[in-house]
């Protein structure tokens, strides 16, 4: 398939990160995960790092100005033969027409909008049931309340099992709420210009990835 440029939308629970990775495979693609990028560039301790950096340490969120700035840097520095995966942009109406316009200047135009769908319901059950495996000496492992096996197994290693407290009931409504409440006129605006293709993720990460790579097929003949 050949390189696209895309955006990923998906709401928690969705497997929004899973995707990505498949994406990145399936379409060779240069993923740019805005929160990691702002971190990267204030990094590099460059001007627009030190930029980001002030804006960071006065806990001001990056206005749009200066995000197209970044944007229009991180975009020229990927090659013109490979694809871009937006993740975590645009988050408003604003965002995204600003974005259409950077690039169509730098002619990489957007050829796809991929938008992941999920009942609140089961965004719910799958992050709720969510439990970290925590052995010392041994990174992180996420496990979920229904594998049994799993969470013995854990404990027979001596693991603890901890809840994060943005899975709880509760937080994960809230983020729902402000995901659906943000997300609901980009598809509007991307579904208008007819860039919108929307994944059932109500099923396994390889379904999904399945379903995702045959509307891909569809829309662009194998290309």
């Amino acid at each position: 398939m050949k390189p696209l440029n895309l955006i990923l939308f998906g709401p928690p629970g969705a497997g929004k990160s899973t995707q990505a990775a498949y994406l990145d495979k399936l379409a060779a693609i240069d993923s740019i995960s805005t929160g990691q990028r702002l971190r990267q560039t204030v990094e590099t301790g460059s001007e627009l790092g030190q930029e980001v950096a002030q804006v960071m340490a006065e806990g001001r969120l990056v206005d749009d100005t200066l995000m197209n700035k970044l944007l229009n840097e991180w975009l020229l520095g990927i090659p013109s033969e490979v694809g871009v995966l937006l993740d975590g942009y645009p988050r408003t109406l604003s965002q995204a027409q600003s974005l259409d316009q950077l690039m169509q200047t730098i002619s990489r135009p957007l050829d796809v909008v991929i938008a992941l769908t999920l009942s609140d319901e089961e965004a719910i059950r799958r992050l709720s049931g969510r439990r970290i495996c925590r052995i010392k000496g041994q990174p992180d492992q996420i496990l979920h309340i229904n594998d049994q096996a799993a969470l013995d197994d854990c404990r027979a290693n001596g693991g603890m099992l901890i809840e994060r407290d943005d899975d709880k009931p509760e937080t994960i409504k809230r983020r729902l709420a402000e995901y659906n409440a943000k997300t609901e006129p980009l598809l509007q605006f991307y579904g208008e210009r007819d860039l919108l293709i929307l994944i059932d993720a109500d099923g396994t990460p390889d379904q999904v990835s399945k379903a995702i790579e045959q509307a891909l097929q569809q829309r662009f003949n194998g290309a």
